[in-house]
């Protein structure tokens, strides 16, 4: 075994290096490291003053998320959806089981979103709680998919399906239905001729026109088509099959249609994963921060809907987006708003198909009627601390100790909170 000497061996401050600088008493790359801190910190520091800067005007993502949640409580036409997230499941439930649920309710934080485990639910796809209780879990879902799938050489396919815009909701949804069957049969018959396994996945979106009532609704498809062997103008074949499907006034045109290959970028398939995702519902939407923008200036999302405002700060007229939002709910009843083909899981291993990292943080039951209305501050708290401002890469928790401190500090102010606007000021203290 060779042996080393003092002067050609590195501790881990590099400061026994026999190339340090004999001014400061630290090598070059002892300088460099320190510098990166210093930046870091001060990096760290600006997104704490971002951060704290939304919450005092009230642009986090959780004031939207109040916001959506206050007028669903207010205007959503059926009960279970109006008091959706509001009671602990162990409190209304005698044959409540502990083993499975546990003693408490619990919050769940990852990077793509948050929410409550163990309140009553509505389980609707349009429910901004309810949306997120999933989203996560299909972000990651879809992002590995696509990630393997690259790394395998195969094709993946970025698709916009839209049908003119009508008055009738029941009638979009036929027409979209209609399409899709025909999409799935060309699919169906590429796999055989083309001998090339497909895999798909397909979310509804709508936006409104509130000016017009023959034009209100306006659903359409985003989708991702994964081919194992590209196929010669698949573009140009779903295009074509799409518009074969037009019937009577139920017409679509080739412009409307746009048919995108996805690279190998990151920025493509987090484009694209999370996109998807948000179509569950609003929750990656509400979790991202984004602000989806209709295309028109007479368009507005469900989102836009709920808060009474367009992206363009165009206030809505109140009565007649609670009549627009009763009347989709109702029509878009028992509708499957994310679809993913079964065989989607066969594009990573078996020991891929991981969740995303997730905290669990119990809530003590005896403080929910002081944080229910509020607790979306807290989780976003966590969230930011943990995934935005701790060393957090790729999926992958570095800062550990780190973690453990946030979790520490948020258990305990739960056990000593008396008054809800101690929430405020827990949300803008530094966890160091």
């Amino acid at each position: 075994m060779k042996t080393t000497t003092k002067t050609d061996r590195l501790d881990t401050l590099c400061l026994d290096h026999p190339n340090k600088q004999h001014g400061l008493g630290l090598s070059p790359l002892a300088i460099e490291c320190l510098a990166k801190i210093e930046i870091e910190k001060q990096a760290k520091k600006e997104r704490l003053d971002t951060y704290i800067e939304g919450l005092v005007f009230e642009q986090t993502n959780a004031d939207t998320l109040k916001k959506l949640v206050a007028f669903q409580r207010a205007n959503a036409p059926s009960k279970t959806i109006r008091i959706c997230n509001t009671v602990p499941i162990q409190t209304i439930n005698d044959n409540f089981n502990t083993e499975e649920y546990g003693e408490n309710l619990t919050m769940k934080v990852n990077e793509y979103g948050y929410g409550m485990h163990g309140l009553n639910r509505c389980k609707n796809p349009f429910c901004p709680m309810c949306s997120r209780s999933r989203a996560g879990e299909r972000a990651h879902k879809l992002k590995k998919g696509i990630q393997q799938a690259q790394n395998k050489g195969f094709t993946t396919y970025f698709v916009t399906l839209t049908i003119k815009r009508s008055g009738s909701i029941k009638g979009q949804l036929e027409s979209i239905r209609r399409r899709w069957g025909a999409v799935n049969n060309l699919c169906s018959h590429l796999k055989r001729d083309y001998e090339t396994e497909i895999y798909k996945a397909r979310a509804l979106d709508i936006t409104f026109n509130p000016y017009r009532p023959s034009q209100r609704y306006h659903l359409h498809l985003h989708c991702i088509f994964i081919l194992e062997n590209d196929v010669s103008d698949f573009p140009q074949k779903i295009k074509d099959v799409w518009i074969s499907q037009n019937k009577g006034k139920d017409k679509a045109d080739y412009k409307g249609q746009d048919v995108q290959k996805v690279g190998r970028l990151e920025e493509d398939t987090n484009r694209v994963g999370r996109y998807v995702a948000k179509m569950a519902g609003l929750a990656m939407e509400i979790t991202h921060g984004q602000r989806k923008e209709a295309k028109s200036s007479l368009s507005v999302t469900l989102k836009e809907l709920m808060l009474g405002y367009t992206h363009t700060d165009r206030i809505l007229h109140s009565e007649r987006c609670i009549e627009i939002y009763q009347e989709f709910l109702e029509g878009m009843k028992r509708t499957n708003t994310l679809t993913i083909s079964r065989n989607w899981k066969n594009l990573y291993e078996e020991e891929e198909e991981e969740k995303p990292y997730t905290l669990e943080i119990e809530i003590p039951v005896g403080c929910w009627n002081l944080i229910k209305n509020d607790w979306f501050y807290i989780a976003e708290k966590v969230q930011f601390e943990i995934f935005k401002n701790s060393l957090y890469s790729e999926g992958e928790i570095i800062d550990q100790c780190r973690v453990n401190r946030v979790i520490d500090t948020v258990e305990e102010f739960l056990d000593r909170i008396t008054t809800k606007k101690e929430i405020f000021a827990f949300c803008t203290e530094p966890i160091e």
